[in-house]
């Protein structure tokens, strides 16, 4: 991206701290959802042969998984903005540490995939706010795990429902791992296309 390349990933970290800081809105959301992220950055790291970063991503996979043990699905302790703003921070450098290595390198749409859910909520949210002439920045309950609640879902369940979102999509992207970026871009096209219809559907049937 020549002189473009420094403030996209300026623009990057920022836009994906701040997206699991956002989704962290049911219990065990943010943390699910980072800590399968982490998995196949970690899986991913591993396979291109970095495997400090590997290790790392693991280390984050284990103190997730011991935090979502009293977290989901009834929270005895909680995250809060700075466990998440962390997790997001960490994921979108790690991101970088995996996709800009030259002796390890992976496509950079790998952890747009495994990130898809929170980063399609987060623009999608904007989008709409702005559209309809609100603050971007404003809370409101207009998000992906919000309308899934709305639409009669159980909390559990909705989390359950994006966290095999997440799943698929990080299978996927390890199966590909070795092509360029059209087909990342082809299935991440597709999958926001089926949400957007499927969000719009729950807004019609309110």
């Amino acid at each position: 991206m020549g002189i473009l390349s420094i403030p996209f990933t300026y623009f990057s970290v920022v836009g994906v701290t701040n997206a699991i800081n956002l989704i962290d809105g049911l219990n065990g959301l943010a943390g699910g959802l980072s800590l399968i992220a982490f998995l196949f950055i970690g899986i991913a790291a591993y396979l291109s042969g970095n495997h400090v970063l590997a290790m790392m991503s693991i280390a984050f996979v284990g103190a997730l998984g011991g935090f979502l043990k009293y977290n989901f699905p009834k929270a005895k302790i909680f995250m809060g903005d700075s466990g998440s703003l962390f997790l997001g921070f960490s994921l979108a450098v790690f991101s970088i540490f995996l996709t800009q290595n030259e002796n390890f390198r992976v496509d950079p749409m790998f952890p747009v995939m495994i990130l898809l859910i929170p980063i399609f909520d987060t623009l999608r949210v904007m989008f709409v706010r702005a559209f309809n002439m609100k603050n971007p920045f404003k809370a409101d309950k207009a998000h992906l795990h919000h309308l899934l609640v709305r639409r009669k879902f159980s909390s559990v369940n909705a989390v359950i429902f994006l966290w095999s979102l997440s799943i698929i999509l990080g299978l996927l992207a390890v199966l590909i791992i070795k092509r360029t970026s059209t087909p990342y871009l082809v299935i991440t096209l597709m999958t926001s296309l089926i949400l957007s219809l499927y969000i719009d559907s729950i807004g019609k049937r309110r």
